[in-house]
């Protein structure tokens, strides 16, 4: 996706994610993400947030020993570089994770999948990052009006039902450990088996 594209996405992000009604949504999103982290006892360990984007899931995640936010564009990064100092930033795209095998705690994907036309080479560089035992957030945004008119924005958005996104995920070496939902998304907390 071009940068124009995501420059104008962060504006009108920025613009409107703390009126009503996106700050109610906004808000129940965020309180699903922080039930989600809690699961994952994420303190004092190495976390990755892919398509970092403004840095919402940043401020999140304090307590991290390692921080580090991937993203596509160069904006973005500079964005969560002038707000989160704290943070490692990589310019990179998130279907090659510039990171060894196993070597993270916690992956989590915000706001990403629904521009993904295949995630299954998605989750399986998430596979391949995670440590055995590591923890995967995601989101995804469900099959309603609401995701089909956010195509105005000018890109596709892709759907998906949450036994989809559960199959690619046991597919690629993960099991379910919870899943909430909020009116724009499914938030999903995934862990990789060990074996």
């Amino acid at each position: 996706m071009n940068e124009l594209y995501w420059k104008s996405k962060k504006t009108l992000y920025e613009r409107f994610r703390h009126r009503a009604p996106f700050q109610k949504i906004l808000e129940r999103e965020n309180e699903n993400l922080l039930r989600l982290l809690k699961q994952t006892h994420h303190c004092d360990k190495a976390v990755v947030d892919l398509g970092v984007g403004i840095g919402n899931v940043i401020q999140f995640l304090p307590d991290a020993k390692t921080l580090i936010g991937i993203d596509y564009t160069d904006s973005m990064i500079k964005s969560t570089r002038e707000n989160f100092p704290h943070c490692k930033l990589i310019l990179a795209d998130v279907m090659h994770i510039p990171l060894s095998s196993n070597s993270v705690d916690l992956i989590t994907a915000v706001g990403l999948t629904e521009y993904l036309k295949d995630i299954i080479p998605l989750a399986k560089e998430v596979c391949r990052v995670l440590k055995p035992g590591g923890f995967l957030i995601i989101t995804f945004s469900p099959k309603n009006i609401l995701t089909r008119l956010r195509v105005l924005l000018g890109r596709p958005v892709y759907s998906r039902k949450p036994e989809q996104m559960i199959s690619v995920a046991k597919f690629c070496g993960f099991e379910i450990v919870d899943e909430l939902q909020s009116l724009m998304q499914h938030q999903a907390l995934f862990a990789k088996t060990t074996d």
